[in-house]
């Protein structure tokens, strides 16, 4: 998206003109709602402004980003693959939306943690922690989220410095505390780790390999997983076995299979992800779906999975096999596997359909 256009900000000075600009959002046309939304919120995160003003400007901006949210919904129930290149663009329009708004976020942030708290206003100062820190994982989740459902790939900023705001959202015991989030549609109240845990086992699942379907029963499902999949602290002689992924809070990434690292480590600084309970359970239903003769089991939100997603599930959620860097013996030993992007750059020199284009750096540093 261009980031050339020029917004005057004056109307931050005073939330009622803040509700104005909010209110004369286009929202019958999402991707100039889109725009207007981004190119304010690209201004605002570059030019100094009160950290009170930038919250308020953030908050009231949530329920017309839920509508576009929403309206994106309705656009691409229906679409099918390949995606046609207006939706694309539109998708693209949104993700860039949202990205900013966690931009918004984590600037607001940045003042609030280096600002030392005035005398008696240490509560204030925790509680807005709690909902900006909420906010930043919540449209982290909802970009990874519309990044599967339309299968495109999600920038790897949307990891920065999120592992360790969650881990110090731990420490202050912030992480559990049910958060509102008013005027956002479709919303429900939720807690920081359920959110970072719904990211987390996203994160883990190989997309390109499960079908569309298959993909909106997983993202559909993912309240049932998060309710039996456990975060622990990482500790020496922790049992890795049940616990095959760690989330290390000093790497920009999504978790990842634990090194020789773990068994030595003194500090809590890094956590190991509990999938235990979670494979129980899927062995569980699938063998529930094979006495009954089934396709396809009801889980407890009454989201129905196919057992074909189950065994998806079980595969990406079990421990991996170590990596075998052996030469294959011969090339008939060789699976090569093409994409269709890459068939297509074969065949016409042209770059791969969809790519999404580069984007400029954040206004600001995370903090």
């Amino acid at each position: 998206m261009a980031e050339n256009t020029k917004v005057d900000l004056s109307f931050l000075q005073d939330p009622k003109r803040i509700k104005q600009w909010v209110d004369g959002l286009p929202l019958a046309n999402i991707q100039g709602a889109a725009e207007r939304i981004y190119h304010a919120l690209f201004e605002i995160n570059r030019t100094p402004a009160p950290l009170r003003s930038h919250l308020e400007f953030l908050e009231a901006v949530g329920p017309s980003a839920s509508v576009i949210l929403e309206q994106l919904r309705r656009n691409c129930a229906d679409v099918t693959f390949p995606i046609p290149p207006k939706t694309l663009r539109l998708a693209q329009f949104v993700q860039d939306m949202l990205e900013m708004l966690i931009v918004g976020y984590q600037e607001v942030l940045r003042q609030l943690l280096t600002a030392p708290p005035a005398k008696g206003t240490e509560q204030v100062v925790s509680n807005l922690f709690q909902q900006v820190s909420h906010r930043i994982f919540f449209y982290s989740f909802l970009i990874l989220q519309r990044s599967a459902l339309l299968d495109q790939p999600c920038r790897k900023t949307i990891w920065i410095r999120l592992n360790r705001l969650y881990l110090r959202a731990q420490r202050e015991e912030r992480h559990t505390n049910l958060i509102d989030f008013p005027g956002f549609k479709g919303y429900t109240r939720c807690n920081i780790e359920q959110i970072y845990k719904k990211i987390l086992l996203l994160a883990l699942i190989p997309l390109y390999s499960l079908r569309n379907e298959q993909v909106q029963e997983l993202v559909a499902s993912l309240d049932d997983w998060v309710e039996v999949m456990d975060l622990v602290p990482c500790y020496p002689g922790a049992n890795r076995k049940q616990m095959p992924f760690q989330v290390e809070s000093d790497k920009d990434q999504g978790p990842i299979s634990p090194g020789s690292a773990c068994d030595t480590c003194i500090q809590p600084h890094c956590l190991l992800l509990d999938t235990s309970r979670v494979l129980s359970l899927l062995t569980q239903l699938v063998v529930q779906a094979a006495r009954q003769h089934a396709d396809r089991v009801a889980l407890a939100s009454g989201v129905m999975v196919t057992v074909k997603t189950l065994e998806a599930l079980k595969s990406a959620w079990k421990e991996r096999p170590k990596r075998n860097d052996r030469r294959a013996p011969t090339s008939a030993a060789v699976e090569v596997v093409i994409s269709v992007p890459g068939i297509h750059h074969a065949l016409t020199a042209a770059a791969p359909p969809h790519r999404p284009p580069p984007r400029a750096a954040h206004p600001h540093p995370v903090p």
